[in-house]
């Protein structure tokens, strides 16, 4: 097997020609001049990326870690040095980007990233997650394993992205790309959860039907998937419908409530984390395929009741809760760490939000909310740098950032911008509450 690590500043070059030519706007011009204003740099991205030899394809990896000051690779001892988690992520910013700019430098990166995630489809159809640095699988490290998890899904969801882009740019890649997502969904109607039956958990009343039973922010993940093989696959969208259903028994309140956390999905049992709370999102997105009002209704209560408190706390990290005495409390409420995975799912709700009704309310406060990268946060301090593409670790406390800038955070953190620059209200939203966006650079130092 044979590495070798690209040299990008020619194609960075490229890719930021249309940003470089104007100045960065003063903090009094921001609103006015963000439709102009470039945040998107895949710089960073593309310092973590490598190619390698799997079998006869070269394919692309994004390596996990990157750490403070000189932000080289860093592996895992026991994971490994790149995983599927990460570079289907990466595959859907290049898909998405490639459809903004046509750019074929985009489309070829997206195209070895998705052979990546083919090499790492396990016989029972579902994903391993991460290789060592000769390109060898991890079979056997629990967050590796080839089996119905986030990976898996993770996979399944670049797929569903790709697929239709590459019909037409690559349609021996997309055939590929189908085969290996019928052998996903294949794996999971096997397994296809039977139980209609409720639990109790801390005095709610929650499904035993999703993935791992009440996981719900697992669920979100396997509904973007399941609900892009509708009408068509019925078994697999009856399942839909019902993961969807699912979903909405893990929702806070009622509505007509509207303290807090009225309107929050639960993440598992009875626990709201941030990170991967892609609920709403979620629901709102399989909407377009399964007409499902009570879907809409209930995303938009999160967005409308839920997110506002969030903003209003300068966002949170995880809390749990239980019914007392007829009434629901909340136990204990973590601020920290806060990180890029958590703010993305907000902002990616209000967007979809936005584009289903045409409120350019929704669009007003994904900008609200993604200018915490910007420095709208508790630590006052951007979490994501527009001139080198790093996007870092988290807020550990008001003043305590970890500025080591891995795979997820960088990734996550280009999704949002990357989602945000296509709505013009939420870049004025963007830079009116985040600090003014500098002039791009396209150094990869």
């Amino acid at each position: 097997m044979s590495i070798r690590r690209l040299g990008w500043l020619g194609l960075i070059a490229l890719v930021w020609a249309g940003c470089q030519e104007k100045a960065p706007p003063r903090a009094t011009e921001a609103a006015e001049d963000s439709l102009d204003v470039c945040w998107v740099n895949d710089a960073h991205l593309r310092r973590l990326y490598q190619e390698m030899v799997l079998g006869r394809d070269t394919v692309g990896i994004i390596h996990i870690y990157s750490e403070y000051p000189d932000y080289g690779w860093v592996d895992d001892a026991d994971e490994g040095v790149a995983c599927v988690d990460d570079v289907a992520r990466a595959a859907i910013f290049y898909v998405r980007q490639f459809q903004l700019n046509h750019n074929p430098a985009d489309l070829d990166v997206a195209r070895k990233l998705l052979r990546f995630v083919l090499h790492l489809q396990a016989d029972n159809g579902y994903f391993y997650n991460f290789v060592w640095a000769d390109g060898q699988i991890n079979r056997t490290f629990q967050t590796s394993v080839a089996e119905a998890n986030w990976w898996s899904w993770r996979a399944g969801w670049a797929l569903t992205e790709s697929i239709p882009v590459f019909r037409t740019e690559d349609p021996a890649l997309a055939a590929r790309l189908e085969a290996s997502l019928n052998r996903l969904l294949t794996a999971w109607k096997a397994e296809l959860p039977t139980s209609t039956e409720t639990k109790r958990v801390a005095g709610l009343t929650q499904p035993t039907w999703l993935p791992y039973g009440n996981a719900a922010d697992q669920a979100s993940l396997l509904l973007l998937v399941l609900s892009s093989q509708c009408p068509g696959d019925s078994v697999l969208c009856n399942y839909a419908v019902q993961l969807g259903q699912g979903m909405l028994t893990m929702q806070l309140g009622t509505a007509a409530t509207t303290q807090f956390p009225a309107g929050a999905f639960l993440s598992w049992e009875n626990t709201w984390h941030a990170w991967g709370n892609d609920q709403s999102y979620a629901l709102l997105r399989a909407s377009r395929t399964l007409p499902q009002p009570s879907w809409r209704a209930a995303a938009q209560r999160e967005l409308d009741h839920y997110y506002p408190q969030l903003l209003h706390r300068e966002q949170l990290s995880a809390w749990n809760v239980a019914v007392q005495a007829d009434t629901l409390a909340v136990l204990e409420t973590e601020t920290f760490p806060q990180i890029a995975y958590g703010i993305r799912p907000q902002v990616w709700a209000c967007l979809e939000a936005a584009d289903l009704t045409q409120d350019t309310l929704y669009a007003a406060r994904a900008g609200e909310l993604a200018a915490w990268f910007l420095g709208q946060n508790r630590a006052h301090t951007p979490m994501y740098d527009p001139a080198t593409g790093r996007g870092f670790d988290g807020l550990q406390s008001a003043d305590n950032i970890n500025r080591n800038a891995g795979a997820e955070s960088t990734i996550e953190a280009l999704l949002t911008l990357q989602a945000i620059e296509q709505h013009p209200v939420a870049r004025r939203a963007l830079a009116r509450y985040g600090l003014p966006a500098p002039a791009v650079s396209a150094s990869t130092d």
